[in-house]
């Protein structure tokens, strides 16, 4: 077996159709890759979704089980897992049509641990054609750390490196925070830590697809309470990686130590505007932040330099970063939200 796709899926009937057609239609043999997709409790039709594809693709495989979350699900994904390389998709995404096996070829040939490749916003499902072709000559083979620090914040999710199965198992990495949507940061940085022969190419073989009933778009106060208690777990872990970094060789590590630090300060950016939308009271937000300056997580300041960054931006950055100012306007401010009269970005 070559290749494995990994899919944790729950409740996106209207998306992971669309998530394996993309799939089936590659440039691999049947018989070379498996997708494996496991079902955490699901209470839509998505279950039969999948097996209406599983009627007509022998490679498709479905595991169905109570719903445990995405970390353990993501964990067990990868201890399901035969092919010699691991690819992980989230089940309302999907990718170009006739990519994989070009995408296979390559890494096989350079013995790469990691293969990396560009990802798109959209809310559109049928992206199919790729836009360039892939040029599989003249690559330039670098370290992880080496690709980091050349590198502008990379992205943090799973969705756009293939990874080596045994590369994996060698260094032990597996998705560390509990039950959290955002547990393939931690596992990124650990991966690309580790990674001594990686590639990049610039074409853009995955799309990401913007969904307006996603976790990242819920405003319901109790999913906010949960989503700010899970932020905070996953900027805990970030500075931790990073101390163990700068104690081990900072020269070495420093443009992961600055890349750490810049998705430390992208998640205390929205942590705090999630203060905005929920009732928390000043108390709870005092100890929060105090908690946050204990592993110097906060103020923030490495969410600057990026040519994307407004004016409103580094506004609202300033508003936030300021204790006093921040819980003068704090009540105002949500006032004119729930008037649907300020709107911020939201994840």
């Amino acid at each position: 077996m070559k290749l494995s796709i990994l899919i944790a899926m729950y409740n996106t009937e209207k998306y992971i159709g669309n998530c394996l057609e993309s799939l089936i239609n590659q440039d691999i043999k049947v018989e070379d890759y498996e997708i494996i997709v496991i079902n955490d409790g699901s209470t839509d039709n998505s279950v039969s979704v999948v097996e209406s594809y599983i009627k007509r693709n022998k490679n498709i495989v479905l595991y169905n089980q109570s719903n445990i979350g995405i970390t353990q699900t993501s964990n067990k994904l990868l201890k399901l897992a035969k092919g010699k390389y691991l690819y992980k998709i989230d089940s309302d995404d999907y990718i170009a049509h006739n990519t994989l096996g070009t995408l296979l070829k390559i890494a096989e040939k350079s013995n790469l641990d990691a293969l990396g490749f560009n990802s798109c916003k959209t809310t559109r499902l049928d992206l199919h054609k790729l836009d360039t072709e892939i040029i599989s000559e003249d690559l330039k083979i670098c370290t992880g750390v080496e690709y980091w620090s050349k590198s502008n914040n990379p992205k943090s999710s799973a969705n756009w490196y293939l990874i080596k199965n045994d590369f994996i198992i060698k260094n032990n990495i597996t998705f560390e925070l509990e039950d959290n949507p955002m547990s393939d940061t931690p596992f990124t940085f650990q991966l690309f830590i580790a990674i001594e022969r990686f590639v990049f190419l610039s074409n853009v073989i995955h799309r990401y697809v913007q969904v307006p009933t996603s976790g990242s778009n819920n405003r319901n106060a109790n999913h906010l309470r949960k989503r700010i208690l899970k932020r905070k777990a996953l900027i805990n872990k970030l500075r931790a990686i990073s101390v163990k970094l700068e104690n081990k060789d900072k020269s070495k590590y420093i443009g992961i130590i600055n890349s750490l630090k810049f998705w430390s300060d992208v998640n205390v950016y929205f942590l705090f505007q999630k203060f905005l939308y929920v009732n928390i009271s000043i108390g709870d937000i005092i100890k929060i932040r105090k908690e946050l300056e204990q592993i110097k997580a906060y103020p923030m300041i490495s969410f600057t330099g990026d040519q994307s960054f407004s004016k409103k931006h580094k506004l609202i950055t300033s508003f936030l970063n300021h204790k006093y100012l921040f819980f003068v306007g704090l009540y105002p401010l949500r006032m004119l939200v729930k008037l649907k009269l300020l709107k911020l970005s939201f994840r």
